[in-house]
């Protein structure tokens, strides 16, 4: 997913706010693309956002454990 790939590009050259609203766009996309997920949580916890991280990263746990 091309919105998944810009994220990682972003995040990859460390500009984390621009990363972050490409993962958003990918997760309203697709809600069920974990990696998305995981990303976002990354990289809002990165930026201050402890329990946005968190609640993204526990999303992504859930979809994996669902097998998505």
């Amino acid at each position: 997913m091309i919105w998944l790939d810009a994220g990682v590009a972003h995040q990859q050259l460390g500009e984390l706010d621009q990363a972050r609203r490409h993962y958003e766009q990918a997760v309203e996309l697709d809600p069920e693309l974990a990696r998305a997920w995981h990303n976002l949580g990354a990289v809002r916890q990165e930026l201050g956002d402890v329990k946005g991280g968190q609640d993204a990263i526990e999303e992504a746990e859930r979809l994996l454990a669902r097998g998505r």
